[in-house]
Order: structure tokens, then sequence, then C-alpha cells
């Protein structure tokens, strides 16, 4: 292969078909730049958004458990009172109507 640049017809074919496809690889990636880093930036903010909902459901699930502890005093408060009332009530109906001081009571 004759050619006027005798510089070009030194160089094997293979290196003037790599630096094309390197330039076109390079500019491949440029353009897909903006893309990357965009997609890069939503995944972090996904990312941030699921770790703040993890600390959101960790504080919710503390409040929930407060208050469910809370419910359970008020309900075992409540259903004490109401069986100490019942007992008193019962003693009162055996005892011929008399009433209890709560000392009597407590030894119930």
């Amino acid at each position: 292969m004759e050619t006027k640049d005798k510089s070009y017809a030194d160089h094997p074919i293979t290196t003037d078909a790599v630096l094309p496809l390197q330039l076109m690889l390079e500019h491949n990636q440029l353009n897909k730049a903006p893309e990357i880093e965009f997609t890069n930036i939503i995944r972090n903010l996904n990312e941030r958004e699921n770790e703040e909902n993890e600390l959101s459901n960790a504080r919710n699930f503390g409040k929930l458990n407060k208050l469910r502890e809370s419910v359970e005093n008020d309900a075992r408060k409540n259903v004490e009172a109401k069986m100490k009332e019942e007992i008193k009530n019962n003693i009162v109906e055996k005892n011929n109507g008399e009433t209890l001081d709560e000392n009597e009571l407590e030894i119930w």
C-alpha cells in the first residue's frame, strides 16, 4: 500500500482501528456521564430517604411500644380495681351487709 504520508504507512492497521474505537468509547462515556451522575444522585437520595424512613419507623415502633405498655398497665389496673370491688361486694354479701375496712379487704 503506497501512500504519500510514509508515517501513516508505518502503522499497522490494528493501531489505526483502535484509536477511533477509543475516541468513540470516550465520546459515548462523556454523553452518558450526566445520565450516570443523575442516576447516582437519585440512588443516593433514595438510600438517604430509606435510612430516614428506617429511623422514623424505629422511633414510631418505640412510641408504639410505650403506648402499648401504657394501655396494658391501665387495663391491668382497671381489672385489678374491678376484681377488688367485686371481692369486696361478695364479702359484704356473705357478712350479711356488714362493710369491711381497707385493712380487712387487703387480707383477701
